[in-house]
This record gives C-alpha cells, sequence and structure tokens, in this order.
C-alpha cells in the first residue's frame, strides 16, 4: 500500500510479505527503508502514528544505516482543514527509540549502545547502555552520551559512582629533547 500526503509530506510505503519494510520519505527526496520480522501500526489516535518494530530491525538511507532488536519511530499528524477526522497530514518523525544491540553507522562513525533515542527535529540523539562512538579520530565510551548535530558537540556523562567518560585519541607527538638539545626523542 502506498500513502502520500496531500501536500507532499511524508511519503509511507508499506510492503507485507517475507519481514515488513516501511519506506520513510519526503516527496522527490532520498528514501529511509525499515525492515524487520513484524510491524505494528498504532494510528488509533488523531495526532499520531506509532510504528513498533520487532526483530532484525534494519534502516537504511543514503547517509545512515542501523540495526537493532526492536524500533519504534513515531510521527506527528496533523490534522487537516476539513472536518474529515480521516484526513491528515504528516507532519514528520517525533521520536525514534532504538532498542537492544543498537548499531548506527554514518559515513566514517560507527555508534553501538543498548538504546539509542533520536529526536530528529531537536537534532539530538541519547545514547545508554553502554554506548560507544568511533571514527578514525578515536573512540569514546561513557554511561549516557548526548549528541548536539547541529551544534557538533557531544555530552558524556559517567555512571553515579562508576564508570567514567574515556575518550581514546591517536598518540600524542614525542616532545622529549636529543641530547644535544633539539626536539626528538632520546634514545
Amino acid at each position: 500500500m502506498r500513502v502520500c500526503s496531500r501536500y507532499g509530506g511524508i511519503l509511507l510505503l508499506l510492503s507485507l510479505g517475507v519481514g515488513t519494510a516501511v519506506h520513510l520519505c519526503a516527496d522527490s527526496k532520498p528514501e529511509t527503508h525499515i525492515t524487520s520480522d513484524t510491524l505494528e501500526v498504532d494510528s488509533s489516535h488523531l495526532e499520531r502514528t506509532l510504528f513498533v518494530f520487532q526483530g532484525n530491525v534494519s534502516v537504511k538511507s543514503p547517509h545512515l544505516q542501523a540495526t537493532c532488536d526492536h524500533m519504534e519511530v513515531l510521527l506527528e499528524r496533523r490534522i487537516g482543514a476539513s472536518n474529515d477526522h480521516q484526513a491528515h497530514d504528516i507532519e514528520g518523525i517525533d521520536k525514534v527509540t532504538a532498542v537492544g544491540s543498537v548499531t548506527i553507522k554514518e559515513k566514517e562513525r560507527t555508534a553501538t549502545a543498548g538504546q539509542a533515542e533520536i529526536y530528529p527535529k531537536e537534532g539530538r540523539i541519547v545514547l545508554s547502555d553502554n554506548p560507544v562512538v568511533q571514527d578514525k579520530e578515536g573512540t569514546l565510551r561513557g554511561y549516557r552520551m548526548t549528541l548536539y548535530r547541529s551544534e557538533r558537540r557531544a555530552v558524556v556523562e559517567g555512571a553515579p559512582g562508576g564508570q567514567r567518560p574515556t575518550v581514546t585519541l591517536p598518540a600524542l607527538p614525542d616532545f622529549s629533547f636529543k641530547p644535544d638539545g633539539e626536539p626528538g626523542s632520546v634514545e
């Protein structure tokens, strides 16, 4: 079934068969494909639709790939101007919650965690349950991480009375001096 909002909002393509796939995209823009073993859709509320993906969840979009055991995607809806309560437009993705063996890959960066909460409208991702972020620059570990996309900033928290934030970076250069006073390593 292919459903598109009247005003060019998000396109939803539901394919049911071996596994389940949902394609989320704005008209004429790249698509995001989500597949899983099962999918439950709850659109009983006028202002939102909840997609619940269970088992072998895989997300593929042009700039991001992700996998997890369970995922919930909450879409906001706006009621149309008509009196028909079925007429609505999809406002966008409000929140994505991924749980269980979460892996998110974006360009040369990989994040793993037990849980990820993604707030697309805010440009914020919260990783918890042993999160690790790795790229060519190094590795970041903590109890909980909050990544702010538009600010290119991360806040890494340590566990109360336990695990502390850790960063692993490339080796620092050798700052020692040669015996004759010039910079270089001492042998």
